[in-house]
């Protein structure tokens, strides 16, 4: 046996190199099985150089975003391996490729600071904090060692901005224009316009919005797909909207079930969106044309115009099911002439509505009580009452009772309760087909005016606005008595049309019980020229100016002046209107005029032929009328802040007219005017007349009338000096009342006149009345 010594001493060389050759074997084995676990199993190590830890990126047109986690993408170590310990400093934060963001602005969206330690976690925020701001559609973090320090960190954000929207278009929209697209834009608040950041969002919604657009407009298949165009050289695009329109969808037949006591045809009629256009007659009408088919629009006639029609009509309990559609293809007759341009083809939806009508009520009891059952009302019960449109024992109808709340709240209005609530409740008595009706008033606070402010009357001074209000500061807040101030207003023809719940500003003061009215107020221009010119068959050629202000120095006077030349007639005129005589609310005013006219026929047929016309002068009428004179006027209210006025006219006019043949002349003698001397010449007709008159007028606009009625009635006498004695009366009457939810007008106006003359005198010809003229009746000759 060899000792252990001995062995040594012979095995040493190369037992050294053995074990040398087995630790290096033994590290590089411990290092490959320990880098994998560290990655994940553990907190991870510091970053290698250039390593990607986060990234994301966004589809323009989906919107679809796609965001990776590289820092987690290697395989977990087994767990029994120690913690490796992180190390590393932020050296410098640094961001690629902003253009339009500034670097401070994005420094300021992250959570960390160079000389920061380096955390992935804290990192992972910071990424996730800059994709959130929506400013990019690309961003990548990357981490590079630092090249200074061995344990310094490099953040690099690379970030590819969002393009913004240099243009956006429309193609293939025919049924609507780009203008009522940006109008439902703005309706909707959609948000995208050019110059903004592209947005999928946005555009999401806008495709929304214009096929909701194209569907009202009868374009239910319609289409809608965005795409864009980028812009070279720019981080800009063009915005594109395919549309594809589809064909127009009608409204088809309309059918009902279960309908006994209305006809189809009052059903159809009463379906305001949907029913066709008709000819009306009194007891049917004549189909024209269907109209667009719209979802929404159906719906509001199957609550509004069908279930609206049997609840007036006492069918408390109608029920309207749900509609059936069924789209159908259709053919037609191109711009309705089928033999020249042929039939085209398009579809409709058939509608079948189902009606269980059930039983008709009547009106039982009426009890109008207070909401606050420790607070009575401030009204009289029975004076409310009698304001009920329904007695007991009438056909219930949800009409009138919402015309009749609407009638207590005007009530109520009149007292300063401006925030009256009323609620209806129901108790329906099925077996005696009665409905008990119980109305709780909720009152809520009186109030009273505190102050009245005016903005926008840069012209116009605040004491014109305020005379012309029925209500004043300190007094109860009369509602009914605002909207007639409101009214007054109008009627000024001061400003543009104010809108009493629009205009006005109201600021309630709940504790003391009072308001503040801003009343907001745009100004016309209240001054206007005009020059006129031209050539007529009554005036021959002529050439006019016309001065007017309806507001003279901001004090609601009027000033008018008008000069017209011409190769027939001469006419001047100047006016002057004081509205508020000595501050108080008497309208005076006078008139001076002067005019010439040459009533030539031979000369008017000429004009008429554009050529010399040979008459024999004998057979036409050739004289002049020359007539010079004023006029003063005064109109009272009969009582304060009254729409109905008294008035008193009083105008002295000289004319003379000379004829200039035998026609004429006849002409007057057959008129039997022979109370003044002379064969050929009627001169120094004095008319000394004095007028009162009575007028009311609630008209709203003096020129864009709309609703509201007057009424005039004057009686001139002629003969308090003077040499002519006639007695002349007028009647005018005009009526004005919105119809169609105050899209139309119906305008009435009626004219009536006369005049005799007494103590054994004519009335003069000029002052006659005749049919024809510019304001009379229309399709009579002039006279």
């Amino acid at each position: 046996m060899v000792s252990s010594a001995a062995h040594r001493r012979v095995c040493s060389p190369l037992g050294v190199f053995a074990a040398r050759v087995t630790q290096v074997v033994a590290l590089v084995f411990f290092l490959a099985s320990s880098a994998p676990a560290a990655g994940l199993g553990n907190p991870p190590a510091p970053a290698s150089s250039d390593t990607v830890l986060f990234s994301a990126s966004l589809d323009l047109l989906t919107g679809k975003e796609v965001i990776k986690d590289h820092a987690q993408a290697s395989p977990t170590a087994p767990a029994q391996q120690p913690p490796v310990p992180q190390q590393g400093v932020i050296e410098r934060i640094e961001f690629i490729g902003n253009r339009r963001v500034r670097t401070d602005t994005l420094k300021a969206r992250i959570f960390s600071r160079e000389g920061d330690p380096y955390n992935e976690d804290t990192l992972r925020r910071d990424f996730q904090a800059l994709w959130n701001t929506q400013f990019f559609e690309d961003v990548k973090l990357r981490v590079e060692d630092s090249p200074k320090r061995g344990n310094g960190k490099i953040i690099i954000f690379e970030v590819k901005e969002r393009p913004v929207i240099r243009r956006i278009k429309y193609d293939g929209n025919h049924s609507i224009s780009e203008s009522d697209i940006l109008d439902r834009f703005k309706e909707r608040k959609v948000g995208l316009t050019v110059e903004s950041q592209f947005d999928p969002t946005k555009i999401k919604k806008a495709e929304v919005v214009l096929k909701e657009l194209l569907g009202e407009h009868g374009r239910q298949f319609a289409k809608v797909t965005p795409e864009y165009e980028r812009i070279a050289s720019s981080n800009a695009v063009i915005l594109v909207f395919k549309i594809d329109e589809g064909p127009k969808v009608k409204v088809g037949k309309i059918k009902f079930t279960g309908n006994h006591h209305f006809s189809d045809r009052k059903l159809i009629r009463a379906m305001r969106h949907d029913r066709p256009y008709a000819i009306p007659l009194y007891f049917w009408y004549i189909p024209v044309l269907s109209k667009t088919y719209d979802r929404e629009k159906l719906s509001e006639d199957l609550e509004v115009g069908i279930r609206g029609l049997y609840r007036d009509n006492g069918y408390f309990k109608v029920s309207v099911g749900e509609p059936l559609l069924e789209n159908v293809d259709t053919t037609h007759a191109r711009l309705g002439v089928p033999v020249v341009t042929g039939k085209g083809h398009g579809k409709a939806v058939n509608i079948t509505i189902a009606i269980e009508e059930g039983e008709r009520f009547h009106m039982g009891t009426l009890k109008i009580v207070s909401s606050d059952p420790d607070k009575a009302l401030s009204l009289k019960v029975d004076a409310l009452k009698t304001a009920f449109p329904l007695k007991q024992g009438d056909i219930f109808s949800t009409e009138k009772v919402r015309k009749a709340l609407e009638t207590y709240g005007k009530i109520y209005g009149e007292y300063g309760f401006i925030d009256f609530t009323p609620e209806p409740e129901t108790e329906v008595d099925d077996a005696n087909k009665i409905i008990n009706l119980t109305l709780r008033f909720d009152e809520q606070k009186q109030y009273y005016v505190h102050r009245i402010d005016f903005k926008g009357n840069t012209t116009t001074r605040d004491k014109v606005i305020r005379r012309e209000l029925m209500i004043d500061e300190g007094q109860l807040f009369n509602k009914r008595l605002w909207e007639l101030s409101i009214l007054r207003l109008n009627q000024l023809d001061y400003f543009d049309k104010i809108e009493a719940d629009k205009a006005a500003e109201i600021k309630r003061n709940n504790k003391a019980g009072t308001v503040d009215i801003t009343l907001k107020l745009k100004e016309k221009g209240k001054q206007s020229i005009g020059l006129q010119g031209g050539v007529s068959g009554l005036a021959g050629s002529f050439i006019g100016l016309t001065y007017q202000t309806n507001n003279f120095l901001g004090l609601g006077e009027t000033l008018t002046f008008s000069a017209q030349f011409g190769s027939l007639s001469r006419t001047f005129m100047f006016g002057f209107t004081e509205p508020y005589l000595f501050d108080r609310p008497i309208s005076s005013g006078f008139t001076v005029f002067s005019s010439r006219y040459n009533f030539d026929q031979a000369k008017q047929e000429a004009i008429l032929f554009q050529q010399q016309v040979s008459i024999n002068p004998q057979y036409v009428q050739n004289y002049v009328q020359n007539s010079t004179g004023f006029t003063v006027f005064a109109q009272y209210p009969l009582r304060k802040l009254s729409f109905a006025r008294v008035g008193l006219n009083y105008g002295l006019t000289r004319t003379n007219i000379k004829s200039f043949n035998a026609a004429s002349t006849l002409l007057f003698e057959s008129l039997q005017y022979t109370s003044l001397s002379g064969p050929n010449a009627l001169n120094g007709i004095l008319s000394s007349t004095i007028t009162p008159s009575i007028s009311y007028n609630s008209i709203d606009n003096p020129i864009n009338s709309t609703h509201g009625k007057s009424f005039f009635y004057s009686v001139g006498l002629s003969g308090l000096g003077g040499n002519v004695k006639t007695i002349t009366n007028v009647f005018d009457t005009k009526y004005f009342h919105s119809i169609n939810k105050h899209r139309n007008v119906i305008g009435l106006h009626f004219s009536a006149a006369h005049t005799t003359g007494y103590g054994g005198q004519e009335v003069p010809p000029f002052s006659r009345f005749y049919m024809g003229g510019e304001s009379d009746i229309r399709g009579y000759d002039i006279r």
